[in-house]
């Protein structure tokens, strides 16, 4: 038998200090800043709005505040994009600091969106020139820097390139000042040479609204009639931070202003002949590990006809921290006893407890405790939400099903009425005819929906109808009374045969009342 060594733990060790000689901080992490780190490149958009939003929230003045905006102008000739805010801006003498900055966010641990302080360079990967300018209240210059995007990729293309961050840093950046036009603060991003991506979508200003539609913290649309009952609970927990932002497209013919609101309505789509409403707003909290309060939720109830589509921009359960979406409509859809029910909801996750983080992509959260207890806090309310679509979606198909029945019956007495068809095959007829109505009626007597008191009298109308037309004369009202005897058996058996061989019965019986008409055009007449 093999014996296992001991671990030795009789040896010495000398103690080695990392000097800054010692620590590479190479080119390559700037490409991870740059573009690398985004999936969908329209998330620029919500990195340079989101430091526009903290900016707005640092203005000490209320009134600024209420005032303050984040515009976008795009100017699709010139592929360049200017975002602006009014919000505290930079002062002078910290501005070149903080624009060559990497990853030195002063923002940690403090209520701001942002805090890793990588975002600000996420649009270098997608333009020739990235400039940031701006200035603090009351200072008379304004200070730019520029940064070179294609100086800066050439770089990451030169394997010989052996230089460190900071070497990158200067060399593809430049920085001037100017004088100011007024004492306000500002802040203003400019993308120019914007590259072609995705069908141009960094120059499409309803493809950037609609991004920002669903993940900017900006207000409801005044006529969504649940908007300020969701409001009024988000400021409850102190939500309730909403900002104006608008996209204006330069040089556009209309050259209009559009603020951009959140994409929930009263109704929405959910195929071109299929509608639903949102008809009242369901509120809950999650606790955390410590009894706290970690996330307010909303849930918006509806029909549940199915799966919203796309581009009503609103299925799913949506996450929020700082009124700011993380990850897209499908996060929580995994949490879902069956993940297809996410799709048909609508609602909405606000993280307040600040350990609850997202990652650095913003497209999920970092894994942890108080994730964790968020997620099996919601399990049951998912289960709930799950059984609610499963109910819902069992009774619509029931009332199919019974409605299909009906359909059937109906076109039965149509045919039986017309006394077109055969002694024997209006007999048969008459006597399927009958069997469905029965089926119809044990349906009722089971029904565990609560749809038997608006069902019954239909079914009591059918049957009603079909008694009398089983109790008729057989020669009342015969349509082929006009057509000599020795040819009417004939058209009879021609009729039962369309009706037995055309699978779509409304069809058949519109082509035996068609040539039933005929008949009487030509025979009547003689």
């Amino acid at each position: 038998m093999l014996k296992r060594k001991s671990l030795q733990t009789d040896k010495a060790y000398d103690s080695i200090l990392v000097s800054k000689q010692d620590v590479v901080v190479g080119k390559d992490i700037l490409e991870l800043v740059t573009g690398a780190m985004y999936v969908n490149p329209l998330s620029i958009y919500r990195e340079y709005v989101q430091n526009s939003t903290d900016a707005i929230d640092e203005l000490t003045s209320s009134k600024a505040r209420d005032n303050a905006g984040v515009s976008i102008i795009i100017d699709v000739a010139q592929r360049t994009v200017r975002i602006r805010d009014s919000g505290a801006g930079i002062s002078n003498s910290h501005f070149i600091e903080k624009m060559t900055a990497v990853g030195g966010s002063e923002k940690r641990g403090k209520a701001a969106r942002g805090f890793r302080g990588v975002g600000r360079l996420s649009g270098l990967g997608y333009c020739k020139r990235l400039t940031f300018r701006g200035k603090a209240g009351g200072e008379k210059r304004v200070f730019e820097i520029s940064w070179d995007g294609r100086k800066f990729k050439e770089i990451l293309r030169d394997s010989d390139y052996d230089r460190q961050l900071p070497d990158v840093i200067k060399a593809v950046t430049s920085a001037r000042s100017y004088e100011a036009d007024d004492p306000d603060p500002f802040f203003e991003v400019e993308l120019a040479g914007l590259i072609r991506i995705k069908n141009d979508v960094l120059v499409n200003a309803d493809a950037i609204y609609q991004y920002l539609a669903q993940v900017a913290p900006v207000p409801f649309a005044p006529d969504f009639q649940h908007g300020d009952t969701i409001n009024e609970k988000l400021e409850e927990f102190g939500l309730g931070s909403r900002y104006q932002i608008t996209i204006e497209e330069s040089g556009a013919i209309a050259n209009d202003v559009q603020q951009v609101f959140r994409p929930y309505r009263n109704s929405f789509d959910l195929s071109p002949f299929k509608k639903d409403s949102l008809k009242s707003i369901r509120f809950f909290e999650v606790y955390g590990i410590e009894g706290q309060t970690d996330a307010l939720v909303w849930i918006g109830d509806h029909s549940y006809l199915g799966a919203i589509p796309n581009d009503q921009l609103i299925k799913g359960l949506r996450f929020r921290c700082g009124n700011i979406q993380v990850g897209g409509h499908d996060l929580a859809a995994d949490w879902f006893p069956e993940s297809r029910f996410n799709s048909w909801v609508v609602g909405e996750v606000h993280i307040l407890n600040r350990r609850i983080v997202p990652n650095g992509r913003r497209d999920n959260f970092e894994e942890n405790a108080h994730f964790a207890n968020l997620e099996s806090n919601l399990l049951p309310e998912l289960k709930g939400i799950s059984k609610v679509c499963r109910e819902r979606s069992s009774k619509r198909q029931w009332l199919r099903r019974f409605e299909g029945i009906e359909a059937e019956v109906q076109e039965d007495l149509k045919l039986l009425m017309a006394n077109s068809l055969s002694q024997r095959q209006t007999s048969r007829l008459a006597k399927t005819a009958d069997e469905k109505v029965i089926e119809l009626e044990h349906r009722i007597e089971r029904d565990s929906y609560g749809l038997g008191g608006q069902l019954k009298p239909r079914v009591k109308k059918l049957r009603k109808n079909l008694d009398s037309v089983r109790d008729r004369e057989v020669d009342d009202n015969d349509p082929l009374s006009v057509v000599p005897y020795n040819k009417r058996l004939a058209f009879q058996e021609v009729f039962e045969l369309i009706y037995t061989s055309v699978n779509n019965k409304p069809v058949a019986n519109s082509i035996i009342d068609r040539i039933v008409k005929r008949l009487a055009a030509k025979y009547g007449a003689q």
